[in-house]
């Protein structure tokens, strides 16, 4: 299998990518989160002006999961809504039954259009919100593995989902400076052997 790539790019927001979810391609320009589990964009009964919003009932293929939840972040900031599944299309990638949040109330990240994670899963629990995870079960990726490539001067770059590119593998040496642990239980199973 071949990495999944999503170009990056600076906007007022900070680094977004987009993403569409549904079978009309609901389209967001998200930012990425290397901490987060959940994937998340507002719903449309979000009260947040100036956003997309999710129109679950405008796509053919969204299924509810849970009526309503929330999640509580590292800096006590909570994101409340409903867990809804459906289809994700990343860069030209369609992922089916992709789990997200689809957020009621988000005030606490305003005019933000979503949040695309990438964290890995931490407990079992994780697993079926986890982006990686799913990438994974639906056999789009062989790794759970991310490497992310930005210019800050152009202030432009890409993600690779899945593998390492080759020209980060070829001079691996160079970013041997940085430690990555890997708490996921699968942890052992997806890492890629660096000699």
């Amino acid at each position: 299998l071949s990495p999944l790539s999503l170009d990056i790019e600076t906007d007022s927001k900070g680094i977004v990518t987009n993403i569409c979810l549904g079978s009309n391609k609901q389209c967001f320009d998200t930012k990425f989160s290397l901490n987060s589990i959940i994937t998340w964009v507002p719903h449309e009964n979000n009260s947040m002006r100036r956003v997309t919003k999710f129109d679950e009932d405008s796509t053919k293929t969204c299924e509810t999961v849970e009526r309503r939840v929330t999640f509580f972040s590292e800096d006590k900031s909570t994101l409340e809504g409903k867990i809804l599944k459906d289809t994700l299309t990343l860069s030209s990638t369609k992922i089916n039954d992709f789990i997200f949040l689809a957020s009621t109330d988000s005030e606490n990240y305003p005019k933000l259009e979503g949040m695309l994670s990438l964290g890995p899963p931490i407990t079992g629990d994780d697993e079926r919100y986890s982006l990686l995870s799913q990438l994974k079960q639906q056999n789009i990726i062989n790794h759970q593995v991310i490497a992310v490539q930005y210019n800050a001067k152009k202030e432009q770059g890409k993600i690779d989902i899945g593998q390492i590119p080759s020209e980060i593998m070829d001079d691996y040496k160079i970013y041997g400076t940085c430690e990555l642990q890997l708490t996921s239980p699968q942890a052992k199973d997806d890492q890629l052997p660096f000699d």
